[in-house]
């Protein structure tokens, strides 16, 4: 016997009952931050409701460019809302920040779709728009805290960074204890994750995708696999981000100049 989901109007008005449980928790106990709930869940909301057009409009039209354009979308917003939750708070990092995860993301997610995954048509919507929300949110989450850690070692540390230079270090060289210490925050995240698996609210996807029907091993193994693909994306993304950065982060003199 197969069992399908079957949603109605009034089974979504109870399901939306479950977002009022916390809110009114919080207002009844005078817990401070129902307000901030609701503002987050509001934001929530639109970025579903904006994610779900985009990937409803790629569903329709087929198209390899519309897909494409829909993938740099996803990134120039996640690159966008990094900088702004990191502590950098500098528009100008923006740029790098999407392209070191365009060049990334894109290729890797490809190559995910269509060697891993072994789907025939690696752009088709279906499954390369879901990829790429899946990598995007998992990097966004592990590089902001990355990229936080390494500029503000540069701030609050530039007097190792200019004894390193004065002593004949190349800037690569002097940089590469803050390059390393960002690295351990972008990489951190993936290591709980892959840590946690057995729990059994950790592994979302595997979950899915047996509530829609796949089989039980498939579903495992494409779990395993993404972390994978995370952690690359996360790790190549961060480098490629600081590299194309160094010119915001540095004079021609090899100074640091980023504001605080």
């Amino acid at each position: 016997m197969t069992t399908t989901i079957n949603m109605t109007f009034g089974s979504v008005v109870l399901g939306l009952l479950l977002f009022v449980i916390p809110i009114y928790t919080l207002y009844l106990l005078r817990v401070d931050i129902w307000r901030k709930a609701l503002k987050a869940m509001g934001r929530m909301v639109v970025a579903l409701g904006v994610a779900a057009l985009l990937t409803q409009a790629a569903l329709w039209l087929s198209n390899i460019a519309f897909t494409l354009l829909c993938a740099v979308i996803m990134v120039a917003v996640t690159a966008a809302a990094m900088v702004a939750r990191s502590r950098i708070r500098q528009s100008r990092f923006v740029v790098p920040v999407a392209l070191g995860l365009l060049f990334t993301a894109v290729p890797l997610g490809l190559y995910f779709v269509f060697l891993v995954l072994g789907v025939g048509t690696p752009l088709d919507a279906r499954y390369f728009l879901p990829t790429m929300g899946l990598v995007a949110g998992a990097v966004s989450e592990a590089n902001t805290k990355a990229l936080g850690a390494y500029y503000d070692g540069l701030r609050h540390h530039a007097r190792l960074y200019f004894y390193l230079i004065g002593n004949g270090a190349t800037r690569a060289e002097a940089i590469g204890y803050f390059t390393r210490r960002s690295l351990k925050r972008a990489v951190m995240p993936g290591l709980s994750r892959m840590g946690i698996l057995a729990i059994g609210t950790a592994p979302v996807t595997m979950w899915v995708m047996v509530f829609c029907g796949l089989p039980v091993a498939t579903a495992l193994l494409a779990q395993l696999l993404l972390v994978g693909l995370l952690i690359a994306v996360s790790v190549l993304s961060l480098i490629l981000t600081l590299v194309l950065a160094r010119r915001y982060a540095f004079d021609q003199y090899d100074n640091i100049h980023i504001d605080a």
